[in-house]
């Protein structure tokens, strides 16, 4: 069963292209499978284009903010 790990592509600070990009490298070097979870809008193109059969994108339509506690989000 190979690993499975998941990654919020909307944390980054530098955008959810960013994290994309830095999950989409792990996937072509690993046997594990990837979870990008973030705003389809954002990421579905990018996704569809790698080609990859071990990521998914899981969409996510909210975002918690920077100034936003999580417990109360």
């Amino acid at each position: 069963v190979p690993m499975r790990i998941v990654v919020d592509a909307m944390g980054g600070d530098r955008g959810p292209l960013e994290v994309a990009q830095g999950v989409m490298d792990a996937a072509r070097r690993s046997n594990a499978h990837f979870y990008l979870v973030g705003n389809p809008a954002d990421l579905k193109a990018e996704v569809a284009r790698a080609r990859l059969k071990n990521l998914e994108l899981v969409p996510a339509t909210e975002v918690i903010e920077m100034g936003e506690q999580p417990t109360l989000a």
